[in-house]
């Protein structure tokens, strides 16, 4: 058999040098080339294992913010936050539109005299609050001075007249004066009546009183407020001049225009809110009138 052994011993003292330093700097490049690229594995290695970890981080903010904000019953109290059920409803629309406030015409009253006459007395001012029957002037009128003449002598001439029929009815129950003349003394006494009954009610219906010695008082016909005054103490005023107006202000007309494109969402009696730029007050109104021109409501 062959002496491996016995060869090798043969051999190695016969190396030269330039062999054996070959055989290092191969040794060399071969470690130097198995470090690199186990360098190399393990730096794909970390940037995997980096990736993953991030991965997890992130997924785990993902989650944390799917969860969403969660608050206590206290804390539901302290910031004035109410949970309610979604429901279906009425859809409240706001809109701004140019308005005119104005009172209500037939709610409104002109007071005229019902002679001319002379201002005596003015007992209001403009924008003051009235009650009805309250007085507003005094006037001083000649020709209700002979109306009131008239009426005291219709009082005396049905005085004389009952007094002649109270005679005429004696005298014709004792049989002394004919029944002609106690008829003639009744229908008399009717006519005077009748005359004192007229001449009252034409003071009545101008508004006079039956003493007032020639004075006329304006009164007023409703609660209001005086919106209008055209008379001062000492002038003279013409029969039905306008001398006052009084407007009622608890009930108001607003108008106001709305663009053709939403006036469909409009109807007559339809209930809305509105409020005043002003002053910041939400009111109650009812729609009235609807039409192409004017929107009006009360």
């Amino acid at each position: 058999m062959f002496d491996l052994k016995n060869s090798l011993k043969k051999q190695s003292g016969k190396i030269s040098q330039p062999l054996l330093i070959s055989l290092v700097i191969g040794a060399t490049v071969l470690l130097s080339i198995f470090l690199i690229l186990t360098g190399k594995n393990k730096s794909e290695t970390s940037d995997e294992h980096a990736e993953e970890e991030s991965g997890k981080e992130h997924g785990g903010e993902t989650e944390e913010h799917a969860e969403g904000v969660s608050l206590t019953a206290k804390q539901l109290v302290e910031q004035g936050i109410q949970l309610s059920a979604v429901d279906q409803g009425p859809v409240v629309k706001l809109g701004s539109y140019p308005a005119k406030l104005n009172v209500n015409t037939d709610q409104q009253a002109h007071v005229s005299p019902s002679f001319s006459g002379h201002v005596e007395n003015v007992y209001v001012e403009l924008g003051q609050k009235v009650q009805k029957g309250q007085p507003l002037a005094a006037l001083l009128v000649p020709d209700l001075v002979d109306q009131q003449a008239n009426f005291k002598m219709e009082q005396t001439n049905l005085e004389l007249a009952k007094q002649d029929f109270d005679r005429e009815r004696q005298l014709w129950s004792q049989g002394i004066s004919a029944k002609q003349d106690y008829q003639r003394a009744s229908n008399a006494y009717k006519r005077a009546q009748i005359q004192v009954q007229a001449a009252q009610s034409r003071l009545s219906a101008f508004g006079a009183v039956n003493a007032s010695n020639g004075r006329y008082i304006l009164k007023a016909p409703i609660s209001g407020v005086i919106s209008k005054k055209d008379l001062v103490q000492g002038e003279n005023v013409q029969l039905a001049s306008q001398l006052f107006t009084i407007d009622r202000l608890d009930q108001l007309w607003l108008e106001f225009i709305v663009p053709n494109s939403e006036i469909v969402g409009l109807a007559p009696n339809q209930k809305i809110e509105f409020k005043s730029l002003q002053t910041e007050k939400v009111y109650q109104a009812v729609i009235q009138t609807l039409n192409t021109a004017l929107l009006q409501i009360g």
